[in-house]
């Protein structure tokens, strides 16, 4: 742990945090008074753009990259703005290099203590923290501090604690990570099926204060501008090498002419570069069609909680990476939660087929693999849309294998 924490704080310790940023520049605009430029006031579809403001106000000592719209709920505005009180951005960002590969660390913790506990927890670990550093999934986590890598831990740690019979503890981080994304937020429905009711409660019972702090802190509208974004998010997909989601790649599939380039907004890079990505606006009925997809998994999914009384660890793994695949963005790092239980595999199947099912995704969706072949990404990449079909297929595979985990649990 000390040495990845080390090694991942000293490799990407410089390296532009384009999602961190966007929480700064959100807390200073929302510290100033500025409210109608803490959000981009997207219309037709999710741009992925910042508002116009940010571009030209960028502070000059940040570092090269490309600059993100700000996404978040607005409590979190109110919380980029305190930090500010800690130093400047760069100070910001040094710190989450060094918190974010501990957190990835103590969630692999986590997960064999729950999932292989007769596993050598130097050996799970270890397993784990390579597959993280070498892979899409773990290493543009690292590489962008991503915030995400808190709401991935506060989710493992909801469900250690539900596990392990610390209902309130469960529920309140669960509420903390779905005040950061609203995406846990489905966990509690699996809490509910399985019967664990007073998880569910402390989940309610913190959302509710801090959905109370948020609008007492930021006000409505700045909440009714979030939503919009929320809507506009669910029924756009993007198309990149990052985005592994079904949704994404079969709808840019079934509707060739309704791809659109975006132009990303950029820092302190040369004038030639010009990075970008790709956006459906998906159509009414192809977003139903998936929306009903989601909720038919959610409501399969929960019925093997109520089957099972939540006894059957893996099916926590499992739903995390069904609900993510099925989900509009589901950005590579949206799996660490999930893959945090991987090594798993080295002690339910032969040697043979738990290295295999850990060297086929890792390779596919390496970065340094791609690259090495294909070459460094670009604003019209061309390689973009095979690139995503690999890593959906790879997150596939690894939902097979926790699915097939799971069928051998409960029968055991």
């Amino acid at each position: 742990m000390a040495i990845f924490t080390l090694f991942s704080a000293f490799a990407f310790s410089h390296a532009f945090s384009g999602d961190l940023y966007a929480v700064w520049r959100a807390g200073e605009y929302f510290g100033t008074g500025d409210l109608d430029i803490v959000y981009r006031r997207d219309e037709a579809f999710f741009t992925m753009l910042p508002p116009d403001a940010w571009a030209g106000e960028t502070a000059d000592e940040v570092s090269a990259g490309v600059i993100y719209p700000f996404v978040y709920p607005p409590l979190w505005a109110w919380v980029g703005w305190q930090a500010h009180g800690i130093g400047d951005f760069e100070t910001v960002s040094a710190i989450a290099s060094i918190l974010n590969p501990l957190m990835i660390a103590a969630m692999l913790i986590m997960a064999h203590r729950l999932s292989a506990p007769g596993m050598s927890q130097g050996l799970f670990v270890g397993t784990g923290i390579l597959f993280f550093w070498f892979s899409m999934v773990g290493s543009m986590a690292l590489y962008q501090k991503q915030p995400q890598v808190v709401v991935a831990f506060l989710s493992v740690l909801a469900i250690f604690c539900g596990a392990r019979g610390w209902p309130r503890m469960a529920g309140t981080a669960l509420a903390f990570a779905a005040a950061i994304k609203l995406f846990p937020a489905f966990l509690a429905i699996f809490w509910l099926a399985s019967g664990q009711r007073r998880a569910v409660v402390a989940f309610a019972l913190a959302g509710a204060l801090l959905a109370a702090l948020s609008v007492a802190v930021a006000g409505w509208p700045l909440h009714e501008t979030f939503l919009h974004q929320v809507g506009l998010i669910s029924s756009t997909s993007l198309l990149t090498r990052l985005n592994y989601s079904v949704e994404a790649v079969l709808t840019a599939a079934m509707f060739p002419g309704a791809v659109e380039f975006v132009a990303a907004v950029r820092t302190g890079m040369p004038e030639g570069a010009q990075p970008g990505w790709f956006v459906v606006p998906e159509p009414f009925l192809s977003n139903l069609a998936f929306t009903a997809a989601l909720a038919g998994a959610i409501a399969w999914l929960a019925r093997g909680f109520r089957r099972t009384g939540g006894q059957v660890v893996m099916l926590w793994p499992l739903a995390l990476m069904i609900l993510t695949l099925l989900s509009p963005i589901a950005w590579a790092y949206y799996f660490l939660a999930p893959l945090a239980f991987l090594p798993a595999i080295f002690d339910r199947f032969s040697p043979f087929r738990a290295m295999a099912l850990f060297l086929i995704p890792l390779t596919l969706t390496s970065p340094f693999v791609q690259t090495w072949v294909l070459g460094p990404p670009s604003g019209i990449d061309t390689h973009r849309i095979a690139i995503q079909i690999l890593g959906v297929l790879s997150m596939g595979l690894l939902t097979g294998a926790f699915w097939a985990i799971c069928r051998r649990d409960r029968m055991g």
